[in-house]
This record gives structure tokens, C-alpha cells and sequence, in this order.
């Protein structure tokens, strides 16, 4: 089985580089949304209900704002704490069996704490 690619000590500062901008990115965008939907909630919130149906409707678009609220706010945890391991620079190992992990992976979601094995033995 070929294994993928892992990061080399020659291309380390290049590629942590790339990943430290990649979450930086991420890391605006998930701002700019969350308050993009903080608005949008506090909008659904000042806006007066005509009848129950809108009221429903306008309480079932705020849980589902806050639902997403809280999963960007895990996100952004996730990009702070992977932007940390890469000024210790622990960044690239996996947390659990501190083998590297693959470069296909951290291209794909920057912000991972484990290799794939890991991840998927602890439902990752």
C-alpha cells in the first residue's frame, strides 16, 4: 500500500506557511458569517410577528442560526488551536499516535489533529 506524502524537513517552513495563511482565511470567513448571521437573527427578532405561523417560523430560523452559531464557534476553535501547534510547532503530528500526518489531509481540512487511522478508530 503507498503511503501518501508527509510533510519533509525541507519543505516544513513552505508548507506551514501555506497552512497558516489557509487558516487565517478560513478563520475571516467564518467571522464575516457569523456575523452576517448575527444579523439575520437579530433581524428575524425585532421583526413583528403577525400570527403564530410566523412566529413558528421566525423561532425555527433562530434555533437553526444559533445551531450553526455553535458549530462555527467550534470550528474557529478548531483553526485557533491548529494556528497554536504551528508557532509550537507541533503542527502536521497527529495528536493521539504523533506519527505525521498526511499532506492530502492537512490540504483537505488544515485544522486536523489526527491522522486518518486515528481518526477514524475514534470516530473522527
Amino acid at each position: 500500500m503507498k503511503r501518501a506524502p508527509e510533510v519533509s524537513a525541507a519543505s516544513d517552513q513552505h508548507f506551514f506557511e501555506q497552512a497558516r495563511r489557509q487558516l487565517i482565511g478560513l478563520r475571516k470567513q467564518l467571522l464575516y458569517r457569523r456575523s452576517a448571521l448575527r444579523e439575520e437573527e437579530e433581524q428575524l427578532l425585532e421583526s413583528p410577528e403577525s400570527d403564530w405561523e410566523d412566529n413558528a417560523a421566525n423561532r425555527t430560523t433562530t434555533d437553526a442560526l444559533a445551531h450553526l452559531s455553535d458549530l462555527e464557534l467550534k470550528q474557529l476553535r478548531h483553526i485557533g488551536a491548529a494556528l497554536e501547534r504551528i508557532e509550537a510547532g507541533t503542527y502536521g503530528r497527529c495528536l493521539l499516535c504523533e506519527e505525521p500526518i498526511p499532506v492530502g489531509r492537512l490540504r483537505a481540512m488544515p485544522e486536523a489533529t489526527t491522522c486518518a487511522s486515528c481518526a477514524a478508530s475514534n470516530g473522527n
